[in-house]
């Protein structure tokens, strides 16, 4: 049995974490195998109190603004093999904790990811959430390895995390890619686990999630001055979905409805699988067939314009 640090970082989350830290008192895992640590990051609310009612949890502060300066305060005093970490607004499902480090059996596994599924199953923004094309929070129904995962419902060795996210490159946004692209790197596999389920309050209007949208581009925009060459970051350096939206224009105007299709054929083939392999996964018509591709689209187009507004706002700071 794996010793495990739940680590949760809580900005003015009282209300959430209450519930978050009742549904661990729940979970299917020997209570002398783990310890759950709080930081509060400046809380104006009763994050203090709601940590009071849970005598157990080993509650706290951290005065620098910022989720990476909060989790690396709960790093550096846990003591568990392996660090778990969660977002305030989270609940975990009864198997969770022992679905999620079952995998750590395997060496040459360094990170593992639980499946996030959205608190409110009745709000189609929260829906989307649970299958969108750049804010991954998959329900995929096999266990598989793939490249990167979000921070809410994390595990990680703890020797390879020992120096803590970078701090000084990310505060807020694209901490847990920096630190899955560099665990990658030195050898190791991140694999998804699907039994490991926790409840995500996702984005539950289309205001907030513009909002996450935009706030992700901030982390993208760090994540490109630290790695410059990543897959991802070169597709948008490259102005790929510029591009393409002239690409269209030119062909609407050249060739009229004809070359809007043959312009928009890869862009519909994609939606399309995209849209299939997300009914598979979710078995949600609705949200799979009609509202994905839309708000995909929306994304897109989001997130590639204030990822370089970022970047130029970035850059003229520094000079």
């Amino acid at each position: 049995m794996e010793k495990c640090s739940i680590i949760i970082a809580s900005y003015n989350e009282g209300r959430n974490l209450e519930k978050c830290l009742s549904s661990i008192q729940t979970i299917d895992y020997p209570k002398e195998s783990f310890e759950v640590i709080v930081i509060d990051n400046n809380s104006t609310d009763d994050t203090a109190e709601t940590v009071q009612k849970f005598p157990e949890v080993i509650y706290l502060q951290e005065e620098k603004q910022g989720a990476s300066f909060a989790r690396n305060k709960g790093i550096r005093h846990a003591k568990g093999d392996i660090l778990v970490f969660l977002d305030a607004d989270t609940s975990a499902a009864k198997p969770w904790l022992r679905s999620i480090t079952e995998a750590f059996q395997d060496k040459r596994i360094g990170i593992v990811g639980g499946a996030i599924y959205p608190f409110n199953e009745h709000n189609i923004f929260s829906r989307y959430l649970a299958s969108s094309l750049f804010l991954r929070y998959p329900r995929y129904r096999k266990k598989k390895e793939i490249k990167g995962y979000p921070s809410c419902n994390l595990a990680i060795r703890k020797q390879l995390i020992a120096g803590g996210f970078d701090a000084a490159a990310f505060t807020t946004y694209g901490e847990d890619k920096d630190i899955c692209y560099e665990i990658l790197k030195k050898g190791y596999k991140i694999i998804f686990e699907p039994k490991a389920i926790v409840y995500h309050r996702h984005a539950e209007s289309l205001s907030e999630l513009l909002t996450l949208f935009v706030k992700s581009s901030q982390g993208r925009a760090d994540f490109s001055k630290k790695y410059p060459y990543a897959p991802d970051i070169i597709l948008l350096n490259l102005h790929v979905p510029l591009i393409y939206i002239i690409l269209l224009v030119v062909l609407s105007i050249w060739l009229g409805i004809k070359g809007f299709l043959i312009a928009a054929l890869p862009l519909l083939i994609y939606l399309a699988y995209s849209s299939i392999l997300s009914f598979v996964e979710t078995k949600d018509f609705l949200v799979s067939f009609f509202i994905k591709p839309l708000l995909d689209a929306a994304a897109v187009c989001v997130i590639y314009g204030s990822y370089h507004w970022y970047r130029l706002t970035k850059r003229s700071k520094d000079q």
